[in-house]
């Protein structure tokens, strides 16, 4: 699915997911049998594109549809941190992304771009829908037995997070509410032959945020 909506950033004309039309990529075409697909979609457009749905002037000629891609995808993906992330973080290096899957080794982010990314959809109107999709410690997800041991008390429903695992990586980021009321951003990123045993480590990280 995250491959599939990666793919939609390279549409040439954005707002098929608004009308619901039929995308090259079929996984996520509208039927009547899910009504409210279309606009789920372009909400999640919109969240990485906010122009995506904006009116085209009258006197504009149509869009001229063209098959997505993923380099015009990962066109798009560098152009839009180049005018929204990158404008106020121009000393960050843009993520390098592949094929949008989450799974590829060609990806790349540092965890200072991550939290400046963070950050910025924080200051989003629509931010709350995506801060809610969030794993939360402790209690749900991938972060649902932190702490279960007692090791991460202050964590504990404080904290919505998204953790990355893949042979040789361990990450986690995220928002953590700190005991002082303060909300902080945090990311870290591990790439090593025991990436796995960093678990506990990044969890006290959100533990010892947390503790603020």
């Amino acid at each position: 699915m995250a491959q599939q909506v990666f793919l939609t950033m390279g549409l040439s004309n954005p707002k098929q997911l608004a009308t619901g039309q039929v995308l090259h990529t079929k996984a996520l075409t509208a039927s009547s049998n899910t009504p409210n697909k279309a606009r789920l979609l372009s909400n999640a457009f919109e969240a990485i594109l906010p122009v995506a749905n904006a009116a085209a002037p009258d006197n504009t000629k149509p869009w001229q549809t063209q098959p997505a891609t993923f380099d015009t995808a990962r066109s798009a993906v560098h152009s839009w941190w180049l005018s929204q992330v990158g404008k106020s973080r121009p000393d960050l290096p843009a993520p390098l992304t592949d094929n949008g899957s989450g799974l590829s080794r060609d990806g790349r982010i540092t965890a200072n771009s991550l939290i400046a990314l963070l950050r910025h959809e924080a200051s989003k109107p629509n931010f709350s829908d995506f801060y809610n999709s969030l794993s939360i410690a402790g209690v749900d997800g991938t972060v649902k037995n932190m702490g279960r041991d007692g090791s991460t008390p202050n964590a504990y429903g404080n904290a919505r997070l998204k953790t990355g695992t893949l042979k040789d990586v361990s990450a986690i980021a995220g928002y953590v509410t700190g005991r002082s009321g303060r909300q902080y951003v945090v990311a870290a990123l591990v790439n090593h032959d025991d990436a796995p045993k960093a678990r506990a480590a990044l969890y006290q990280l959100v533990e010892w945020t947390a503790s603020q």
